[in-house]
């Protein structure tokens, strides 16, 4: 089946150091939670947890550079049983504006620690000269049936447009941070296939990106290839 999107949440807010998401339900065991936080005045995130107690572990972190001084960063955690009304809080090192997007993910490999068998190759871009107006920050997949996310953020609120065959979850957390978790809408069938998350704004501003590669669960056969040491 893939990996397929099951549901999301948001918070944001401008002057505080912690921001928490509206409730959420994972609708099932073995998720992967991503957390992408975007957030102003070099002010970085400080700290995750959630209500029922998950593991964080920080995938990237990138930065932009002039107006808002804008901080994204990407976490992963597994949830392996079910949860319902789970929220999620990022603390911060100062009173930034903040954006925090959620999205849970069914169908990806749980091997590994904290969610790690579910992450691929990740890459990070950014903009700091105030002209563009595409965000855009490229993976190339290591395994077939992955579905590549992207965290992106940018500094003054500008209108944004996900590319043809992507979905964003789009919060503006204040003057300076708008954040945007973003999904492609199906997974890309080949290894090997360069994948572009992002999209346009209605005027150019200075930005920053992450991108991962979400890893589909292996079948059996995949499983017994690489116990003889055949990927």
């Amino acid at each position: 089946m893939g990996v397929l999107f099951v549901t999301s949440a948001t918070g944001g807010g401008g002057g505080t150091n912690s921001v928490t998401t509206g409730s959420f339900d994972t609708a099932g065991t073995n998720r992967i939670i991503i957390v992408t936080s975007d957030s102003s005045q070099d002010a970085g995130p400080s700290g995750i947890s959630s209500s029922s107690g998950l593991t964080f572990v920080q995938i990237e972190s990138n930065k932009t550079k002039g107006a808002g001084n804008g901080v994204v960063a990407v976490w992963r955690a597994l949830a392996s049983s079910q949860l319902a009304t789970e929220t999620v809080t990022v603390t911060y090192t100062s009173l930034p504006h903040a954006s925090v997007v959620v999205m849970v993910f069914s169908g990806i490999d749980i091997t590994g620690t904290n969610g790690s068998g579910a992450i691929g190759a990740t890459a990070t871009a950014n903009d700091t000269t105030f002209g563009s107006t595409t965000i855009a920050v490229s993976v190339t997949t290591t395994r077939p049936g992955s579905l590549v996310i992207g965290g992106l953020g940018e500094s003054s609120n500008k209108t944004f447009t996900a590319n043809s065959g992507e979905t964003a979850v789009i919060l503006n957390g204040g003057t300076f941070s708008t954040g945007i978790g973003e999904r492609e809408n199906s997974s890309t069938a080949a290894s090997g296939t360069n994948v572009t998350v992002g999209g346009t704004l209605s005027a150019g501003m200075v930005w920053a990106a992450i991108g991962v590669e979400l890893l589909v669960a292996k079948v059996a056969s995949q499983n017994n290839l690489t116990l003889m040491g055949v990927s």
